[in-house]
């Protein structure tokens, strides 16, 4: 089972997104954790998700997933328009079992064109494999890689850094991954 996040009503999308990105129309909002003790939200397959992932954000969501199935989580984080954003800004996501063991690691930056644009990490689970393949609780983490931000290692907080990106999650299983809306460009994922 697998699940997209995407933002807010009302938040840094509505007001100072980019026009070309259109989040889901039915997408529900969603609020991550700050880890796996405090409930995080369970993510359901078939569905979009919308929340905003704050600077040095790390939010956790949950999945439940059976023994067969291959579980994809695109996400996709949306900057403000006018933040300024360096090469090495983006997002990490990473699937994790019930113990903290890592399924899966993607990251995706902004890269050399410093452009506040969405960037999306695929998070999976893989059935067949030795490592993660029983049924059960697994997590979603999402974290926000942003060097320019207070207390991050890179220097000076950039020109809105300090605003919360909106995300967009959807969640999929059994080797279908959920189409990126609209004016999503292709993630530069590393795995």
């Amino acid at each position: 089972m697998l699940c997209a996040v995407a933002a807010l009503p009302g938040v840094t999308a509505a007001a100072d997104g980019p026009a070309s990105y259109a989040f889901a129309p039915d997408a529900v909002p969603v609020t991550g954790t700050a880890g796996t003790a405090d409930a995080p939200p369970r993510l359901e397959p078939g569905r979009t998700y919308l929340g905003s992932l704050p600077v040095n954000g790390r939010l956790y969501y949950r999945l439940d997933l059976d023994r067969t199935s291959t579980a994809y989580v695109p996400v996709t984080a949306v900057p403000p328009a006018r933040a300024t954003v360096s090469a090495t800004d983006g997002i990490r996501v990473s699937v994790r079992d019930a113990h903290g063991g890592s399924c899966s690691y993607a990251a995706a930056r902004f890269g050399g064109a410093l452009s506040p644009r969405p960037v999306t990490a695929l998070g999976q689970r893989e059935a067949g494999r030795t490592s993660c393949r029983g049924a059960g609780a697994y997590y979603l983490l999402v974290e926000r890689l942003d060097s320019g931000s207070p207390g991050s290692a890179g220097g000076s907080p950039a020109a809105g850094s300090g605003r919360p990106w909106d995300l967009e999650i959807a969640c999929s299983r059994t080797g279908t991954v959920t189409a990126a809306s609209p004016g999503t460009p292709s993630p530069s994922a590393h795995h």
